[in-house]
């Protein structure tokens, strides 16, 4: 074991390369140095021949191979890249750490991990566009409701014609009456209020000089979702309630429970 330590420290391997190879301790490696006087900084190795180069090369660098130029071990020598070619001059100690990567070689595979990463991004939005139009084909055969005129039709709009979809933007008060006439909402809800479930009242009314004042208990309608917060002048948003009930609640939604 100690000749070959020697011999080892002798071609200017160092005391965690030696202990590699021969599977010992660094600790042992260094003892056994130091007591033959061949301790401390590392030994200048002798110059090796071509062969020894070459071979010394393919063991430390797999992907490269000797090319020339080689002086000493403590020199710049030549070396190729098996993969791609290039040639590219690094030192001896370098190499004898076996750090060498080629420039090329990453250049080249950086670009083909981004072709990929681009590649597999056009093929999800090819996909999400592909499940969009088959959505839209799908929505267009749906039967719906039209919530002006409570007619059934079939496609992709919410209203059934411009003339219901404009109807349902009135907002004066005439043209919201005839849209949502009360009898029809009275009969439609039984005459029960939603705010509280009492019976509303159709003579809860007094003529005062002439005008009519309508009492709390009068049948009106409401928007369960204000039209301030985004509900829409559709029957499923109208119900029936009473004056005061509606009064009370003003543009509050209703909260479910």
């Amino acid at each position: 074991m100690t000749e070959e330590i020697l011999k080892l420290r002798a071609e200017g391997y160092g005391y965690k390369l030696i202990a590699k190879k021969l599977g010992i301790k660094n600790d042992h490696v260094r003892y056994i140095c130091n007591k033959n006087g061949v301790g401390g900084f590392i030994i200048k190795p002798v110059k090796k021949t071509d062969d020894e180069v070459t071979a010394f090369i393919k063991e430390r660098l797999p992907d490269f191979e000797y090319v020339g130029n080689y002086k000493g071990c403590e020199d710049d020598v030549d070396i190729k890249c098996t993969i791609c070619g290039t040639v590219m001059t690094r030192s001896m100690r370098t190499v004898r750490k076996g750090n060498v990567k080629c420039r090329v070689c990453e250049k080249a595979e950086k670009e083909q991990r981004e072709l990929e990463k681009i590649k597999q991004q056009k093929l999800l939005a090819d996909e999400r566009k592909r499940q969009r139009f088959w959505s839209r084909q799908f929505k267009q055969i749906e039967m719906k409701q039209c919530p002006t005129c409570r007619e059934f039709f079939i496609g992709n709009r919410t209203y059934c014609s411009n003339k219901c979809q404009q109807q349902n933007h009135w907002h004066m008060k005439d043209g919201y009456r005839n849209l949502f006439p009360l009898e029809e909402v009275y009969e439609r809800d039984g005459g029960v209020c939603y705010l509280c479930g009492q019976p509303c009242d159709w003579d809860d009314f007094i003529v005062k000089d002439g005008v009519i004042v309508y009492g709390n208990n009068y049948p009106s309608r409401d928007h369960v979702v204000p039209k301030s917060q985004g509900g829409k002048n559709e029957w499923q948003n109208i119900r029936l309630a009473h004056r005061g009930c509606n009064s009370r609640k003003g543009i509050a939604p209703i909260l479910k429970k």
